[in-house]
C-alpha cells in the first residue's frame, strides 16, 4: 500500500549534527499542507533533534514537550539550536529554536542574528523510559465501560482493504490529494455508519508507508486526521440542516461527493500512545 516515491517518516526527520549544540534538518514538501509543512511533523523534527543531542545520556525518549509556533515554516533546509537548560540524571529539559529563511550560514554560528527568521521554539523534558522510575498509586480515574467502547477490527484486514462492516477507510478526494500532500502519508479508518457516540471521533489509523507508530511518531499523529473533520463530530441537529447529509446512516457527504465505495466517511484521531519500540501492527 506505500507508495514508494513518498519518503520514509524515518528519513523524513533525520537530523544531521553541526556541532555540539546545533542540528541541521531538511524538512520535506511531501509532509504539508499547502504549502505550510504539518505542525506534528515539524515537532517530531524537533524532538527527533533533542534525542540525538542527549543520545549519550540515553535520553532519547520524550517525556513533556511544549512547542510554540511563531512563524510559518517551509519545505527546506532548517537550523535546530538546543540550550541546555538541566542535565539531569533521570530527567534532562531542553530549550530548542528552529530557524528558517535568509542568513543561513554553513558554518558557525550557523544562523545569521537580525536576518534569520526564528520559526518553532520548544521546551522539552527528555528520559529513558527504559529505566525511568517514579510513585505508582491509586487515583480516582475510571476507564470507559468496556460496552461503549468501539469493536476493535481486524487490522491486518484493514491494512489489505478499504475496510469491513463496521470499519471503511477515509480518502482524500483526488483533487486535493496535492494540496493535502501530508495526509496521503496515513490512511485513516471510522466507523462507516458515521459516530458511534454523538461528539465522539473514533479512528484507526497507521502510516501508508507501513513503518511503525512510534513515540518520535506521536506529534505527527496527533496533528494528522482525515481531511473532512469538520463534518464528523457535528450534532444530529445540525446535521440535518447540512446538504447532503444521510440522516439514515449519520454521517455526511456533500452534493457530489463519491459513494461509499468509492469514498470513506471522515473522522479524527484518537491515538493509543506508542513507545520506541513501536506498536506491531502498526495502528494506532
Amino acid at each position: 500500500m506505500a507508495n514508494e516515491e513518498r519518503p520514509s517518516f524515518a528519513d523524513a526527520i533525520k537530523v544531521d549534527k553541526l556541532d555540539s549544540h546545533n542540528y541541521k534538518v531538511n524538512m520535506n514538501a511531501a509532509f504539508s499542507i499547502g504549502a505550510v509543512p504539518n505542525g506534528g511533523y515539524t515537532a517530531s523534527c524537533m524532538l527527533a533533534a533533542a534525542g540525538t543531542h542527549l543520545a549519550l545520556r540515553q535520553q532519547t525518549d520524550t517525556l513533556t514537550t511544549h512547542v510554540e509556533y511563531v512563524n510559518r515554516t517551509s519545505p527546506g533546509m532548517a537550523i535546530i539550536t538546543i540550550q541546555d537548560v538541566k542535565l539531569g540524571r533521570q530527567v534532562s529539559t531542553l530549550h530548542l529554536t528552529l530557524w528558517q529563511g535568509d542568513g543561513l550560514l554553513t558554518q558557525a554560528p550557523w544562523v545569521t542574528p537580525g536576518v534569520t527568521r526564528r520559526i518553532m521554539v520548544a521546551c522539552t523534558t527528555q528520559i529513558n523510559l527504559r529505566t525511568f522510575a517514579g510513585i505508582t498509586r491509586p487515583t480516582g480515574y475510571e476507564s470507559t465501560a468496556v460496552d461503549s467502547i468501539p469493536t476493535q477490527p481486524d487490522l491486518q484486514a484493514l491494512e489489505k482493504t478499504d475496510g469491513d462492516e463496521i470499519w471503511e477507510e477515509s480518502k482524500v478526494p483526488k483533487p486535493l490529494t496535492k494540496m493535502m500532500s501530508s495526509l496521503n502519508n496515513w490512511r485513516f479508518f471510522v466507523p462507516r455508519k458515521g459516530p458511534l457516540t454523538p461528539g465522539v471521533m473514533d479512528v484507526w489509523s497507521c502510516l501508508s508507508s507501513g513503518e511503525l507508530i512510534t513515540q518520535a511518531t506521536m506529534p505527527y499523529v496527533v496533528d494528522s486526521f482525515p481531511y473532512n473533520l469538520h463534518l464528523f463530530p457535528i450534532s444530529p441537529e445540525f446535521r440535518a440542516m447540512i446538504p447532503g447529509c444521510r440522516r439514515d446512516k449519520g454521517d455526511c457527504r456533500p452534493s457530489g461527493r463519491p459513494s461509499d465505495k468509492e469514498q470513506g466517511a471522515g473522522g479524527h484521531m484518537v491515538s493509543n500512545g506508542g513507545d520506541e519500540s513501536g506498536k506491531e501492527d502498526g495502528f494506532a
